[in-house]
């Protein structure tokens, strides 16, 4: 049952304080997906947990693999944004929640996964016409399945924290990948990939958009 009680002491058993200091049962905190489901080892991946009886203010909690995560944002009873702390090592860690500070958390069971940042090598084509649609193969490392494998074109003579443009890409193997250039006005622009939405590639790999070819 939930509410507030009162909390006495004593120290015979027989005589108590009266001051009557409040304890509040609620019920307990329930989670049920992760989004992603997975994010580089070194953190700052964040993740949303849904579920059910989050409560708004300091006393919510994530923790991946027994660490805190470096940072909790309630969004409603239902939705936590929590961002997840670096791991010594790669693999899969167990998400829980605490809606009390920390002393109750869930056992859910939840899982997510640490992976080891991705890298590319080369990009085949090196270019492509202004209206898109070529299709590029991708090489490098690390490269993770998953829904949200994506291309990005980035404007080089740009300091964007946003990428100009984005597709999807379809996963190979863990060295390569394809996707398809969107189209751009004739310019270079970098290429990098994502696995999650949010991690990307931070190598140097150029693609330069030429303009329309045509025949007369």
């Amino acid at each position: 049952e939930t509410g507030k009680a009162c909390v006495e002491i004593s120290n015979n058993n027989v005589d108590f304080s009266n001051d009557c200091v409040q304890f509040e049962y609620t019920p307990a905190a329930e989670i049920s997906g992760l989004t992603p489901k997975h994010g580089l080892r070194s953190g700052g991946t964040n993740v949303t947990i849904s579920g059910t009886n989050f409560r708004e203010g300091d006393n919510m909690r994530c923790r991946f693999g027994g660490i805190e995560a470096l940072r909790v944002a309630f969004v409603a009873n239902n939705s936590l944004v929590c961002t997840a702390p670096a791991m010594a090592t790669p693999g899969w860690v167990s998400v829980e929640v605490s809606n009390n500070a920390g002393v109750d958390y869930t056992e859910s069971g939840l899982q997510f996964l640490y992976v080891e940042p991705a890298s590319l090598a080369y990009v085949y084509p090196k270019l492509g016409p202004e209206i898109g649609g070529t299709l590029l193969m991708i090489s490098g490392s690390n490269f993770h399945s998953s829904a949200s494998l994506s291309c990005h074109f980035w404007d080089i003579d740009s300091n964007r924290s946003l990428s100009l443009m984005m597709t999807k890409a379809t996963f190979i193997s863990s060295s390569a990948m394809t996707c398809a250039s969107p189209a751009h006005r004739p310019s270079i622009v970098r290429v990098s990939v994502s696995s999650n939405g949010q991690q990307m590639t931070k190598d140097h790999i150029e693609f330069t958009y030429h303009a329309s070819i045509s025949v007369t």
